[in-house]
C-alpha cells in the first residue's frame, strides 16, 4: 500500500499509487480539513529552512563580533577593514530578522494558536520558526512602547524644564518690577510708571497659574512683592498726566472735578496774537479772544474766577473780555476812568469771593506838559456792574505806578507792588527800590471804599530780588513768595524766589526775605494748611513747612523740607494748587501737565465686634487671622475674612500675650506665672519645656524670620534680649540692649533684618532741637550699637511710644503723639525709602472729634497688608487689604491715565476687567 525510499539522503514515505490517496475517504476529508493549513506549510516550510540556515551563518558572525570590537579598539590600522565587517554584519543581521521571521506575517496568530495545541503539526524547526517569530513581534511591540515611554517620558521632562525656566523668568520678571517700583521710591519719583510697574507685578502673582499651587515661590517673596504694591497704591501720587497745549501759557485753573483750564496766548497767523482756552476733558484749543500785532496779550493779565466758572481777559488798552467756560462765551466790556483822556489796562484780578474785579488802570492827561501817568487800582462789582470804584492808598501821595496787585482773605485786603523809580528814601538815585504795600480796605456801597490800614514792606539792595514782578500770597495774608520770573537762555535759566514771612518782618524791621531758593522758578501756597510747593529748574517739586522758615541766622532750608518728588525733565514753569489744597498741578517745559495728590494716604478703621476687653493681639502672617488675649487670660483667634471668634483650645493657664510663629501654624504664650510656652493651632504643646522669668520682666516677644524666638526683658531698669530655644532645657543668656534713658532715648519696638536685631530707639532728650522725635533704627545684635537706619523725617512736633514692624523691618507702624498727649493716629512708614506710606485715624465712635486717648500696642501682618490697633479701653481697631484690594485700588487710581495711553502701549490694558 506504501512504499519507502531515500533520496539525497532524507528518508520518505509515500503511497504506492495515486490511486489510493483518491479512493481513500479518510484521507481526503482529512485532506479537505486541513487543505488551509497544508497550504500554510507549504509556505512556512521553506521560510523556516532559510531561515535556520541564516541563523547559523548569522550566529558566527554574532560571536565574531565582540572579538572585532576589541581588535577596533586595539589595532588603528585594521579601522577601516572591520568597519566594513561590522557593516556587513549589521546588514545580514538587519535581512535576517526583517526578512525571515513571520513577525510581521498576519497568518502569526493563526500558527501561534497551532502551536500551543496538542496536535500540531509542525516540525522541530518550524515550531522553532514559530515561536521565534512570536517572541520577535513580541520584543518589537515592546521596544515600541519603551521607545513611545521614552518619548513621552522625554518630553515630559522637556516640558518640567522649560516650565521651570519660565517660572524662574516669571519670578525674575516680577522681581525686577518690584525693584524697579522700590527704586522710583527711594528717588522719589512718585509717578505712574512706579504705579504700574506694581501693578504688573502684582497681576503676575495673581494670575500666573505657575505661581499657585503647589508652585508658590517663598512666602517673604511674596510678602515683598506684596508691600511693595501697597506702597505704590498709597504712596504714588500721580493722578493724571496730559501733553501740554502750544504756545505761551498765561493762567491756569484746577476745578473740582480734577478738570485742568490753562489759558494760553497762541500765534495762528503770524501777525495775531491770539488767546486760545485749553481743557484736559477736550485736550482742545478753543480760541477765546483774537489780537493783531500791535496789542500782545501776552504782556497782560488774565484770572480765574475762585469757582473757576469765569475768565477774565484784558482785550485792548481799554477793554476786557469775560469769559463763561462752560459754555465758552466771551463778553467785551470797555471801562473808562472819569477825568482822564487817556487810559491803559495793566492787570485784571477776581477777588477771592468772586463778586468782583480789581483792575491796576494807568491814565494820563491830555494838554498837561509834562505829561504824567500815574497807575491806580479800581474795583468793578460783578453783580451790579456799576462805575469802577478807586481804591485810595499810597498812589495818591506818591505818583508812583502800580505795578501788580493781588486780593487777600474775603476781598477786603489787597495786596500792591511798586516799583519807586523817584527812589527818595536811597542815598543812590540810580538804583530802583521795589515796594510792597499791604492794604486792608473797608467796602462800603453807600459810602465807597475806604482804607483804613497800611503795611509798607521796602526791600533792601542787597540781592537780585529786589527786583521782583510776581507776587503770591498765603491764605492768611501772612507769608508771601516774589519772584523776577524765569530769565537767561534755555540752556543757563536763572531761577530766584524769596519767601517772606510779613508779620515777622514787619515785628522785627527786617527788609530782607526770611528765606532764598535761587532754583526756584515757580510757587505756590497750599490753601488748606499754607504749605509751600516750590517748582525748580531740575523738575522737582518741593515741599516746605512754611510756619518755620523765617530762620534769618542761617541761609539753609532744608529743615524745613517735607519731601521732594522727581517729575518733570525740565524746569517746572506753573505750580498751582486747587483750592481746597487737596491736588496741585505742575506744568513744565517739557510741556507735560501733572496732576497730583497732595493728601497723605488716610484710611479709616474699623472696630472688632468683640465683648471681652482685649489685653495683648498678634496679626498673623498672611493678615487672616489674629491672636487675642482677654482680660480673664483666655487666648483666642478671630477670624478677619469670616469676622468669628474661635477660643484656643490650650489648658496651660491663663495668658497675658499670645504671638504668631512665622509659619502661621504655632505660638509662643507668655502666662501670667512668668512662664512662656510653644504651642501650636490646636492648643497641643510642641515641647513641654518651659521658659522661666525669674524676678524680670517681659517686655515683648518677637519670632526671627526663622522661627526662633527672642524675648526682651527688663531687669534693674535695663534691657535685655535672650534667644530662647525649646528644644532644650531654656535658660537664661542675656544681651544687654543699650538704650541710654538718662539721655533722653526711649526704645519703643524690636524686629529683625536678616540676622540683625533692630531696635527703634526714639530721642527725645531735647523738645527744641531739630533732632526731636527723631527714630533711629539700631542694630544690638553686635557688641557695638552701631546706627541702622535713621529716619530723619520722623520728627517735628510729635513723639511716640508704640512701634510694630512686619517681619523682615521693611515696614513701621507708629502711633503719633502731639503735645504729650496721643492724637489716636498711626503712621505706616516705608522705612528704605523714610516716607509715610498711610496714616490711620483711630476713631471710636461716628464723631470725628471723638479719639482714643491713648493706643496700647500695634500688630502689622509680616506681609504688611493687616495692621491691628489696641486701645486701652481694650476695643481692637483693624486695617485689612489684599493683593485684589490693592490692584483694584490702584487700577482706579491708574484708569484715567491708562486711557489716554496709545493702542500699541501694553499698559494702556493693565487694569482691563478690574475696578469701575
Amino acid at each position: 500500500m506504501v512504499v519507502s525510499g531515500q533520496e539525497t539522503g532524507e528518508p520518505y514515505v509515500e503511497p504506492a499509487h495515486d490511486f489510493l490517496v483518491k479512493s481513500w475517504d479518510k484521507l481526503q476529508k482529512w485532506q479537505q480539513q486541513e487543505q488551509q493549513d497544508l497550504l500554510l506549510q507549504r509556505r512556512l516550510t521553506p521560510n523556516a529552512l532559510e531561515w535556520k540556515n541564516k541563523e547559523q551563518s548569522a550566529s558566527i558572525l554574532e560571536k565574531a563580533e565582540p572579538v572585532m570590537s576589541w581588535f577596533n579598539k586595539k589595532i588603528d590600522s585594521a579601522q577601516d577593514w572591520f568597519s566594513k565587517i561590522r557593516k556587513d554584519t549589521q546588514e545580514r543581521q538587519r535581512e535576517r530578522k526583517g526578512q525571515f521571521l513571520w513577525h510581521g506575517n498576519p497568518y502569526l496568530n493563526v500558527l501561534r494558536k497551532k502551536l500551543k495545541s496538542v496536535d500540531y503539526w509542525f516540525n522541530q524547526v518550524e515550531a522553532e520558526f514559530v515561536q521565534q517569530s512570536v517572541w520577535r513581534r513580541r520584543g518589537n511591540v515592546i521596544s515600541i512602547l519603551s521607545l513611545a515611554i521614552f518619548i513621552n517620558m522625554l518630553v515630559l521632562c522637556l516640558t518640567v524644564w522649560a516650565l521651570y525656566n519660565l517660572r524662574k523668568a516669571l519670578i525674575q520678571q516680577i522681581t525686577a518690577e518690584k525693584n524697579s517700583t522700590e527704586t522710583a521710591f527711594r528717588a522719589n519719583q512718585l509717578t505712574f510708571e512706579a504705579l504700574a510697574s506694581s501693578l504688573q507685578a502684582g497681576n503676575s502673582l495673581k494670575e500666573e497659574w505657575l505661581l499657585r499651587r503647589p508652585f508658590q515661590p517663598d512666602q517673604q517673596w511674596q510678602n515683598q512683592v506684596l508691600i511693595t504694591l501697597q506702597k505704590a497704591v498709597y504712596q504714588v501720587k500721580e493722578l493724571n498726566r496730559w501733553k501740554g497745549p502750544q504756545g505761551k501759557i498765561l493762567g491756569t485753573f484746577l476745578g473740582q472735578d480734577d478738570k485742568v483750564w490753562i489759558v494760553t496766548k497762541t500765534a495762528v497767523v503770524s501777525d495775531d496774537n491770539n488767546i486760545s482756552l485749553w481743557d484736559s476733558q477736550s485736550k482742545q484749543l478753543t480760541k477765546l479772544v483774537s489780537g493783531s500785532s500791535n496789542y500782545d496779550p501776552a504782556s497782560k493779565d488774565v484770572s480765574f474766577s475762585p469757582d473757576g466758572s469765569q475768565l477774565a481777559i484784558i482785550a485792548s488798552s481799554k477793554a476786557f473780555h469775560l469769559c463763561s467756560l462752560e459754555p465758552k462765551h466771551c463778553k467785551e466790556f470797555f471801562l473808562e476812568v472819569k477825568d482822564s483822556d487817556s487810559i491803559g489796562i495793566e492787570s485784571v484780578s477776581f477777588s477771592r469771593d468772586g463778586k468782583s474785579l480789581a483792575f491796576i488802570i494807568s491814565c494820563e492827561q491830555s494838554g498837561v506838559y509834562p505829561v504824567k501817568k500815574q497807575s491806580s487800582v479800581y474795583l468793578w462789582n460783578l453783580q451790579s456792574r456799576e462805575k469802577l470804584k478807586k481804591l485810595p492808598g499810597y498812589t495818591e501821595t506818591q505818583g508812583i505806578p502800580v505795578q501788580k496787585m493781588s486780593f487777600v482773605n474775603d476781598g477786603h485786603d489787597t495786596i500792591e507792588i511798586f516799583k519807586d523809580h523817584n527812589n527818595s528814601n536811597s542815598k543812590n538815585p540810580d538804583i530802583s527800590l521795589t515796594k510792597v504795600y499791604i492794604w486792608d480796605y473797608l467796602l462800603e456801597r453807600d459810602s465807597g471804599v475806604t482804607a483804613y490800614k497800611s503795611k509798607l514792606l521796602q526791600t533792601s539792595t542787597s540781592n537780585n530780588l529786589d527786583h521782583f514782578d510776581y507776587v503770591i500770597l498765603s491764605s492768611d495774608g501772612k507769608k508771601m513768595v516774589s519772584h523776577p520770573g524765569i530769565y537767561g537762555s534755555s540752556t543757563s535759566e536763572i531761577c530766584d524766589i524769596a519767601f517772606w514771612d510779613l508779620s515777622y518782618i514787619q515785628a522785627n524791621s527786617k527788609k530782607e526775605p526770611s528765606k532764598t531758593f535761587h532754583e526756584g522758578c515757580s510757587a505756590d501756597f497750599n490753601p488748606y494748611n499754607n504749605q509751600l510747593a516750590i517748582g525748580e529748574i531740575n523738575g522737582d517739586i518741593s515741599f516746605y513747612n512754611s510756619n518755620n522758615m523765617n530762620d534769618y541766622n542761617s541761609n539753609s532750608y532744608d529743615q524745613q523740607k517735607l519731601t521732594e518728588w522727581n517729575a518733570h525733565k525740565d524746569t517746572v514753569t506753573n505750580v498751582k494748587f486747587r483750592s481746597d489744597g487737596k491736588r496741585l498741578i505742575t506744568i513744565g517745559q517739557d510741556n507735560f501737565i501733572y496732576l497730583w495728590n497732595t493728601q497723605e494716604g488716610q484710611s479709616s478703621l474699623h472696630s472688632l465686634p468683640i465683648d471681652k476687653k482685649i489685653e495683648s493681639i498678634s496679626v498673623s502672617p498672611n493678615g487672616q487671622q489674629i491672636a487675642l488675649t482677654d482680660s480673664e487670660g483666655a487666648a483666642s483667634l478671630w477670624d478677619v475674612s469670616h469676622q468669628t471668634l474661635t477660643p484656643l483650645s490650650i489648658t496651660e493657664g491663663s495668658f497675658t500675650s499670645v504671638i504668631f510663629a512665622p509659619d502661621g501654624k504655632h505660638f509662643a504664650g507668655a502666662k501670667k506665672d512668668n512662664t512662656i510656652i510653644y504651642f501650636d493651632i490646636s492648643g497641643k504643646l510642641v515641647y513641654p519645656n518651659k521658659f522661666k522669668l525669674p524676678d524680670r520682666d517681659l517686655k515683648n516677644m518677637i519670632f526671627r524670620p526663622d522661627g526662633k524666638l527672642f524675648i526682651i526683658i527688663e531687669h534693674d531698669r535695663k534691657l535685655f534680649y535672650s534667644e530662647v530655644d525649646f528644644s532644650k532645657n531654656p535658660k537664661i543668656d542675656e544681651h544687654l540692649i543699650k538704650c541710654d534713658h538718662s539721655k533722653g532715648h526711649t526704645c519703643m519696638g524690636y524686629t529683625f533684618n536678616d540676622d540683625k536685631l533692630i531696635v527703634a530707639n526714639l530721642d527725645i532728650a531735647h523738645p527744641l532741637a531739630e533732632t526731636f522725635g527723631t527714630v533711629d533704627l539700631q542694630d544690638f545684635s553686635v557688641k557695638n550699637s552701631i546706627d541702622f537706619k535713621k529716619l530723619t523725617k520722623l520728627n517735628a512736633d510729635f513723639l511716640t511710644d508704640k512701634v510694630a514692624f512686619n517681619i523682615d523691618g521693611s515696614l513701621m507702624a507708629i502711633t503719633q503723639q502731639k503735645s504729650g498727649k496721643s492724637d489716636g493716629t498711626v503712621m505706616l512708614w516705608d522705612i528704605d525709602a523714610n516716607q509715610i506710606v498711610k496714616t490711620f485715624e483711630n476713631k471710636t465712635s461716628k464723631d470725628t472729634e471723638s479719639q482714643t486717648d491713648a493706643i496700647k500696642n500695634l500688630s502689622l501682618s509680616a506681609d504688611g497688608s493687616t495692621l491691628a490697633i489696641l486701645g486701652q479701653d481694650g476695643k481692637v481697631m483693624l486695617w485689612h487689604t489684599g493683593l485684589d484690594e490693592l490692584l483694584m485700588q490702584g487700577c482706579q487710581q491708574a484708569r484715567n491715565y491708562l486711557a489716554t495711553l496709545d493702542e500699541k502701549n501694553s499698559d494702556r490694558h493693565l487694569c482691563d476687567g478690574k475696578g469701575n
